[in-house]
This record gives C-alpha cells, structure tokens and sequence, in this order.
C-alpha cells in the first residue's frame, strides 16, 4: 500500500473558507475543492489513497468507482507536479524521519 506526503516546501493557506496550495518552484496557485481538501489534509498524515477512499466513503454519499479515479487522478497530477511524493514501502508512522 503506497502512501504519500505533502511536499514541505509548499505552501498551504485558507482563505475565505477555500485551501490555496502554492507551489515555489512551478509559482502556480492550486483552489481545491472539496473533495480535493480532504484528499489534501489527509495527506499531510502521510496516508495511502486507499485509507483517504475509506475516510470519503465513510463521511461522504459517494460512488466507490467515481471517488476511487478521483484520488487516482488527484493523486497522479499532483505526484507529476511535485506537490506531493510517495513514502518509501517501509514507510512507518512511528519512524519520524521520513
């Protein structure tokens, strides 16, 4: 099970109720939605795609199909844009260092 993280080197900020992500080395600026901020903030829990679909579809009404591409899709255009990036397979929670 692959996880990801965000990468600490962009900046997140809320702003009138929306998350803004701004990446430093592309200068673009990202408005997430809504599903896109949960996506978002789980990621910065260091969690895998399937854990952030388990969290949807227990707090959202949500096809399981629709939501899965979802992720896949957040999840690859954002990995390709360096905003995010996967944790090692023997990623741990409990090793901080990562």
């Amino acid at each position: 099970m692959t996880k990801y993280k965000q990468n600490p080197k962009v900046f997140t900020k809320k702003i009138n109720g929306e998350i803004i992500i701004y990446n430093p080395i592309s200068g673009k600026l990202h408005r997430l939605n809504e599903m896109a901020e949960f996506i978002w903030i789980n990621l910065s829990k260091k969690t895998s795609t399937e854990e952030i679909l388990n969290k949807i579809i227990q707090e959202y009404e949500v096809d399981y199909k629709k939501v899965n591409q979802d992720i896949a899709d957040f999840i690859d255009d954002f990995y390709k844009q360096k905003l995010i990036s996967k944790l090692p397979d023997n990623y741990s929670s409990k090793n901080k260092s990562w």
